[in-house]
């Protein structure tokens, strides 16, 4: 072979194993490296229950219908997961809707009901379509089992493993706003329904730090004096929204307020014409205190006894010489103020050796660690295999 052909050739080989390589690496980094996992953001589509409130009797039904309102954005898929009481309520039956706002079909659709524990299970969406507006998803017709002065339908809220209200775009970013519930009156046979009196908001004349939280709750009154706790289904607001907010009915934690800037606000309770107030204030942010620096400890420096002297033969004094001054042995103490005078010639300082010590730098992360034998090990994977296809096709040629 000529050595032109044998190096095209040559060439040629290596080209192909690089290029194999090249996409196996491609296919490593797209498996091992992780990518951000994505930021949902609430949007402003809300759901509704319709009616929201009403009385109605016991042994009778009643329908609900579960209703989205878009409020602009574009919707295509929403799960909608109710609990009540199973003690008060029951379904007869749930009935999802085959198109929302007229487009359609419905795909994907989960609908149940569980009447021991009190839940209905929603969750359907549009393939390749979105949809704006307000319309209803499905209708929940119940039956009013026992007599209560107040009882609710609300939204549940958990992680997406547990039931969790949401509503999406055809991006798969989360766009709901608010989910609010409902408030029902089962009046029986015969029996005189309970008016509603007042509302006691507790704690009273809270106080919080900025970026701290406090949960408020909200308990009813009724004219024949039964008392039930309405934090769910209350009306919740804030005066002065810079200094506090609190999250409202149709939100998971409704009550719970959160202190922004030091200020004082009026948190609010509602249901229906009826509220009751507190007042929160919200002090500045817990700043941690500054400590001064440790005061340096005393450094004792030990001393070797000093070598005897060497022998000197005596001769008579002429003059009377100065008293030495005695020699510590057992070591020497650090002190602080002025150092004290005297004829003797000054003696050159000891620096006392402290060991200096270095912090470890700290660990890197597993990540770039990762990284770094990841890449490390695919750039000496093609040397070798380059210089493995180099030698088999020269051996071929």
């Amino acid at each position: 072979m000529l050595p032109q052909q044998h190096e095209s050739c040559m060439k040629k080989g290596i080209e192909k194993v690089l290029g194999s390589w090249f996409a196996f690496l491609v296919l490593v980094t797209t498996i091992v490296v992780p990518t951000p996992d994505r930021v949902l953001a609430a949007g402003n589509a809300n759901l509704v229950l319709s009616t929201a409130s009403q009385t109605v009797t016991v042994n009778t039904s009643f329908s609900v219908d579960i209703q989205v309102q878009s409020n602009g954005e574009q919707i295509t898929a929403v799960a909608a997961y109710l609990d009540f009481d199973p003690t008060k309520l029951g379904i007869n039956s749930l009935t999802p809707a085959t198109t929302w706002a007229g487009k359609g079909p419905v795909n994907g659709v989960e609908a149940t009901v569980d009447n021991v524990t009190g839940r209905v299970n929603y969750a359907g969406g549009l393939l390749g379509q979105t949809v704006t507006g307000t319309f209803t998803i499905a209708t929940v017709n119940f039956l009013a089992k026992a007599a209560a002065a107040n009882t609710g339908i609300t939204f549940h809220f958990a992680p997406p493993s547990q039931r969790d209200t949401a509503i999406s775009d055809s991006l798969g970013i989360q766009i709901l706003g608010t989910a609010t519930g409902a408030s029902l009156i089962i009046a029986g046979v015969g029996m005189t329904i309970p008016q509603l009196v007042s509302i006691a908001v507790t704690p009273p004349n809270s106080s919080i730090a900025a970026g701290l939280t406090q949960q408020f709750v909200a308990v009813a009154t009724y004219s024949d004096r039964s008392s039930v706790d309405i934090t769910d289904a209350a009306a919740w607001a804030s005066s002065n929204e810079a200094t506090a907010t609190v999250r409202t009915t149709g939100k998971a934690n409704s009550g719970l307020a959160t202190g922004l800037a030091a200020g004082t606000t009026t948190i609010t309770a509602a249901l229906g014409a009826i509220s009751a107030t507190t007042t929160l204030t919200v002090t500045k942010s817990e700043e941690k205190p500054v400590t001064s620096p440790p005061k340096q400890p005393t450094v004792i420096i030990p001393t070797l006894p000093p070598s005897p002297p060497p022998p000197v033969t005596p001769t008579p004094p002429s003059n009377p010489s100065p008293p030495v001054a005695p020699v510590v042995t057992s070591g020497t103490i650090a002190t602080t103020g002025e150092p004290k005078t005297t004829n003797a010639p000054p003696s050159a300082p000891v620096t006392p050796s402290v060991p200096v010590t270095t912090p470890a730098p700290p660990p890197a992360p597993a990540a770039m660690a990762l990284n770094w034998w990841l890449f490390g090990g695919i750039a000496a994977g093609v040397v070798i295999l380059v210089l493995v296809s180099y030698l088999l096709l020269r051996r071929r040629v």
